[in-house]
């Protein structure tokens, strides 16, 4: 069977593993290839740029008797103009892409000249995803003309909206930047065009809440299909977190992320979030189904990580999944620690996975494991912090079920009370990257994860190898691993002041043919593994990547040459042996500059690379 008399069905799958290049070159093999090759080439499509968007629509030019031809075809469309306004674009627009089912506009902008309600949108009713920014210039009911927009798209099921004004337009209410501001009513009248919304991602302001609005709230009508909810906004206060509970009960995956220089979640002259707090949240039915939290907040004075351990502690949620990003200020790490902790009131043991995110301007380093205590059932552990120091062993003893750990940024430790002794963990996986690592720490992860098999270091600075031999040993005897990663990674003798021209380059990894090493000579060893050197690359814009070669046995023959004739000398210049080329060694080898600086093994077995 030639390949032009497979099924339509066979192709037509196959092309959805294609990239889009090779998806227009596969329509050139043959006419059996360009029906269902162009059918998957044609199903996403972006016009970028207003001068694209104004050739499609125009009738001279030639890309517009394709769009004619093949625009049914379009499931996915993306318009990116500076700024979209006119009315009959949109209406061949909708002719040439009938059946678009996701549409994304990078802007489309709103005067008094060109209201919302002037658009026709009902040919794209059957979209069921929309992400759009709308910009409104001096509209005077921005909150109206704005959803107007939403009206015709009755079977959306996932919406990304953004609404703003221009700052210059005076007289309108401005929040959060710019952003135009919402009271929950105008969130019931979203709910009332799109029922069957089940994703709203919505970057806006929140209006401050009434008595009224709090007792309105007892009456709204639940949204009960929404699963997912995003919100970015400076201005959220505690009543807002009441409606979401009562609007949404089934939701699962709640985001909360402040926009720059917020007010405070808890306003101290608002005499109504304790009121809000003690009606709504305080229940066995609050957030009842929610899997996943994610918090983004720039300083820790705000309080939406704290207010949601509060709302949840009486509920009867199964969270697995939380996320909190925040940045916290010089000076403030005991605050930081008492709003990251889990209270012991949460249900913690369904906690699977957690994401910390920590970033602070204090030079003073600080143990983050601590926000771990209450997590004894977490899965998977992802560190992400500045300076702070990050105990290893703590991690392990705290959390004996985690299979992947990833930590970035810091430096990786072990504690005082760290022994060899301590149970065997079942770790599966570790992730470093841009940490500051003992190469002492290798060997205990080696002795307590025997389970290891993926290895994964990335900008990592590893330090503390033999002054006398020039050997940095990342001893891990206890190890097999199936995956071992390795990218921009320096190595050095020690911890002070290290510099890029001392970084070793060289890196040896066992054969697989050799398992037992440690009772060979220093000859036997360096010459039974694998060579690899790690040099830097040069790309546009003065932009550099490292890369890595294996070496050829010559280089190899003429690199264990030097090391093993190696003998440290007294004279010492920036802490390394002033180096004289040895006999047999040709300045044409780029990599040979190098070999005072020593070289790094791993001992530990692999599998591959």
């Amino acid at each position: 069977m030639s390949p032009s008399d497979l099924p339509v069905e066979i192709l037509t799958k196959a092309a959805g593993f294609v990239s889009k290049y090779d998806l227009l070159q596969c329509t050139y093999v043959c006419r059996a290839w360009k029906e269902p090759f162009q059918d998957v080439f044609m199903q996403e499509l972006v016009l970028s740029g207003t001068r694209t968007i104004n050739n499609a629509v125009n009738p001279s030019a030639n890309i517009y008797s394709q769009y004619q031809r093949y625009g049914h075809l379009v499931r996915r469309l993306t318009l990116k103009p500076k700024r979209l306004t006119a009315n009959e674009k949109f209406l061949i627009l909708q002719q040439h892409f009938p059946h678009i089912r996701s549409l994304c506009i990078s802007e489309l902008g709103l005067d008094n000249s060109l209201q919302a309600d002037s658009f026709d949108w009902s040919s794209w009713g059957k979209i069921t995803e929309l992400d759009i920014t709308i910009r409104l210039y001096g509209n005077t009911n921005p909150q109206n003309e704005s959803l107007d927009t939403l009206r015709s798209f009755r079977n959306l099921r996932r919406l990304s909206f953004l609404s703003c004004i221009e700052i210059n337009s005076y007289g309108i209410d401005i929040f959060d930047y710019g952003k135009v501001g919402f009271a929950f009513h105008n969130i019931e009248t979203l709910h009332t065009y799109l029922p069957q919304l089940e994703y709203l991602k919505l970057e806006t302001g929140f209006g401050v809440f009434s008595k009224e609005d709090l007792m309105d709230i007892q009456n709204i009508l639940p949204a009960k299909k929404m699963s997912t909810l995003i919100i970015t906004s400076g201005n959220l206060i505690v009543p807002w977190l009441c409606y979401f509970a009562q609007k949404y009960p089934n939701l699962k995956m709640l985001e909360l992320q402040s926009g720059k220089a917020p007010r405070t979640l808890f306003e101290p002259n608002d005499p109504y979030t304790e009121i809000a707090i003690s009606r709504f949240l305080n229940t066995s039915s609050a957030f009842n189904h929610l899997h996943k939290i994610m918090i983004k907040e720039y300083d820790v004075q705000e309080r939406i990580f704290p207010v949601f351990w509060k709302i949840l502690s009486p509920s009867n949620t199964t969270i697995n999944s939380v996320s909190y990003i925040t940045r916290y200020t010089k000076n403030n790490w005991e605050h930081f620690k008492k709003i990251i902790k889990i209270p012991s009131g949460v249900r913690s043991t369904t906690l699977k996975a957690l994401f910390i995110q920590a970033r602070t301007n204090d030079a003073i380093a600080a143990p983050i494991t601590g926000v771990v205590e209450l997590c004894p059932n977490l899965v998977y552990l992802n560190l992400e912090c500045e300076r702070e120091k990050v105990e290893l062993d703590v991690i392990l003893d705290q959390c004996s079920r985690i299979r992947k750990l990833r930590i970035h940024g810091g430096q990786l430790v072990t504690s005082k009370y760290a022994t060899l002794d301590s149970p065997v963990h079942g770790l599966e996986r570790i992730d470093m990257l841009a940490l500051k690592v003992d190469c002492t720490v290798f060997s205990y992860i080696s002795s307590r994860c025997r389970s290891l098999s993926h290895m994964n270091l990335q900008y990592m600075r590893i330090y503390g190898f033999s002054q006398e031999t020039r050997e940095l040993c990342i001893s891990m005897p206890h190890t097999k691993l199936s995956e071992l990663l390795l990218y921009a990674v320096s190595l050095h003798l020690s911890d002070e002041h290290p510099r890029s021209d001392t970084d070793i380059k060289f890196i040896l990894t066992p054969k697989v043919d050799n398992s037992d090493r440690s009772d060979t000579t220093t000859v036997d060893r360096i010459s039974s593994y694998t060579w690899r050197y790690m040099f830097w690359v040069s790309c546009a814009y003065t932009y550099r990547k490292t890369d890595m070669r294996e070496m050829d046995n010559e280089e190899v023959e003429h690199a264990t040459q030097y090391f093993n004739q190696f003998k440290p000398r007294n004279s010492i210049v920036n802490g390394l042996e002033k180096h004289m080329a040895i006999e047999g060694c040709s300045d044409i080898y780029e990599w040979e500059k190098d070999l005072p600086n020593g070289y790094a093994i791993f001992e530990c077995a692999v599998e591959l690379w």
